[in-house]
């Protein structure tokens, strides 16, 4: 049960990272998403990391951008990350 909340509340996260990439917040965006990383257990989902690739951009951290987009084709697409 916990591993299941913990999965909804990252997905949470996300959807309002998400959000504020929409209203050309990445600041926001950003904050979001380095406390889902900051979470036990890591994440293990290539969407957190494609979104914070994005917000770094738009932030002109082209480093921290590819670091995460390198890391997100590291992780794939697994199946159980449908939903983000």
């Amino acid at each position: 049960w916990q591993k299941t909340e913990e999965c909804c509340r990252e997905r949470l996260s996300v959807k309002r990272a998400k959000l504020h990439m929409r209203l050309n917040e990445p600041e926001e965006a950003v904050a979001i998403l380095e406390d889902v990383f900051g979470r036990p257990g890591g994440v293990s989902c290539p969407q957190p990391y494609l979104l914070r690739a994005e917000a770094y951009r738009l932030l002109g951290n082209t480093e921290g951008a590819s670091a995460d987009e390198r890391r997100a084709r590291e992780l794939g697409s697994p199946s159980y990350c449908v939903g983000f």
